[in-house]
């Protein structure tokens, strides 16, 4: 019965080659609820980096039909944390590697680097700090877009004084959720850029 219940309400994403061990792993859930403003979307829990508690539900549309392709649950603030923070805190890992989304995120612990986090966008904003508790070095794997590399950028600039920081480049894939083979991301890592 679970079986079924999360082939339905994950299709999208085991469509794309994401586990259903990994998607409940990360407690993927889906919104059915036609009053929720998440409503048709799979939902992404953001948990405080200090204690875990939830402090936002992001949702991303799988439909391809509603306006905004992600939208946050009104009432949580998820600018002071990052998606899989709390985890990674606890794992005391050298590096940590950070992406823009949740999906990222997944598709990368079902490659066995549990130690991702993601922005929710491509800005690190004021959070330096926060992700200077998570590791002693920052490798960052933006989404290969203009937009993403503008991130990467800018947040290269904010990082470098104060930790080591690395790059993964893409070449041909949009983001790491995009890649469904560990090989290939593999490859990626080790020719990754220290600057």
């Amino acid at each position: 019965m679970l079986e079924e219940y999360c082939q339905y309400t994950h299709q999208y994403l085991l469509d794309k080659g994401f586990t259903q061990e990994v998607l409940k792993e990360y407690q993927v859930g889906y919104s059915y609820d036609t009053c929720d403003p998440l409503y048709d979307r799979v939902t992404f829990g953001w948990r405080d980096i200090d204690d875990g508690s939830l402090v936002a539900i992001a949702g991303r549309d799988v439909t391809d039909k509603q306006e905004a392709k992600y939208k946050t649950k009104k009432g949580g603030d998820k600018s002071s944390t990052f998606f899989n923070a709390y985890r990674v805190k606890n794992m005391d890992n050298e590096e940590v590697i950070v992406v823009e989304d949740e999906k990222s995120v997944i598709r990368l612990a079902q490659f066995g680097f549990k130690n991702a986090i993601a922005l929710g966008n491509n800005d690190l904003g004021d959070r330096k700090w926060e992700l200077r508790q998570l590791g002693s070095k920052a490798v960052l794997c933006f989404d290969n877009d203009d937009k993403g590399v503008e991130g990467r950028n800018k947040a290269i600039k904010k990082l470098m004084p104060l930790m080591p920081v690395e790059v993964i480049k893409l070449e041909e894939y949009k983001d790491v959720a995009d890649i469904e083979s560990k090989d290939i991301f593999v490859e990626f890592y080790k020719k990754r850029d220290k600057l």
